[in-house]
């Protein structure tokens, strides 16, 4: 973006917008193209040392990509970080989907059927407190946008161990969540 689109975006004075994307700059931390800033590809030495240094990866990566290569399907670790789903690891099998997902992306959790799992082996306060702050925005038309209907899926969920994604995320795209619990149950 420019400085003019960053000032608006962030409701700052131009010239305020300037210093803070010089600074950014001067930092390494974007870099100016011809349509404006992006973020550099530093940005990548702090994403691959974050993931790393999640106790998660080093338990998944083997498990994901085994699981890709036996179904040839697209699967995914995603963890929970402020109430949003974040994507860790990801393994791509010979016949999975293509979407807009990618490592490190960040969801709402009830859109997806890892959310929903994560949801339901939270607490309910913490699930109440998730909507609160983040409401239950639509992705497609099968995204659960009722608070009830949701926390009674999130009970079958926790129940059955298992969630489910159908077409809430992604028209036309299905999926299955299942949680992946540490040694004292979380």
């Amino acid at each position: 973006a420019g400085v003019t689109g960053i000032a608006a975006e962030l409701g700052l004075a131009k010239s305020t917008a300037h210093r803070h994307v010089g600074t950014l700059s001067d930092r390494g931390l974007v870099v100016e193209a011809d349509d404006g800033y992006r973020l550099s590809t530093w940005f990548l030495d702090y994403g691959t040392h974050a993931r790393r240094e999640h106790g998660l990866f080093d338990v998944v990566k083997p498990k994901v990509d085994e699981l890709a290569e036996t179904t040839d399907e697209k699967v995914w670790c995603v963890t929970e970080e402020h109430g949003k789903g974040v994507h860790l690891y990801g393994a791509t099998g010979q016949h999975s989907v293509r979407t807009h997902a990618r490592i490190g992306i960040i969801t709402h959790l009830h859109q997806f059927a890892a959310g929903k799992c994560i949801l339901a082996f939270l607490s309910d306060d913490r699930v109440r407190e998730t909507i609160d702050r983040y409401g239950l925005p639509a992705s497609t038309e099968q995204t659960i946008t009722d608070r009830e209907e949701l926390l009674d899926r999130l009970e079958t969920n926790r129940d059955r161990g298992y969630a489910f994604n159908h077409e809430e995320a992604i028209s036309g795209v299905n999926a299955v969540g299942v949680p992946v619990r540490g040694p004292s149950g979380e």
